[in-house]
């Protein structure tokens, strides 16, 4: 577990913190997002996830969408080093394998204007 002290380089207030990140449709594979946005636990389209990000948001949309495309990018840097887990941790093999291709999908459907699962 994650955590963040007002001693961190974190502004506080302006920031949500991401405690942690997981992939539960690696072994859920029905499971749905934890988080309800606008009334709805189904995993949107990049589209209004834009939208729900300008509305509450003060950025602009180019920065937004910057934002999404990095994530993206960090997304499939975290990917590169799961072969390697899955070496050293046989047992990590199923999970793994299913972690890369849950965000393999994620990743190639927000590069686009589609739903980001």
């Amino acid at each position: 577990m994650s955590t963040l002290s007002p001693s961190d380089s974190f502004h506080f207030g302006r920031e949500a913190p991401v405690f942690d990140i997981v992939t539960t449709t690696a072994c859920l594979h029905h499971d749905v997002t934890a988080l309800s946005l606008a009334g709805t636990k189904k995993w949107w389209l990049r589209k209004m996830l834009e939208r729900f990000t300008m509305a509450h948001l003060p950025l602009p949309i180019g920065e937004i969408k910057r934002t999404i495309e990095q994530l993206a990018d960090a997304v499939m840097a975290t990917h590169r080093l799961i072969p390697d887990n899955i070496s050293d941790h046989p047992e990590f093999r199923e999970v793994g394998k299913n972690m890369m291709g849950i965000w393999e999908e994620g990743v190639g459907a927000c590069s686009f204007s589609g739903e980001c699962p």
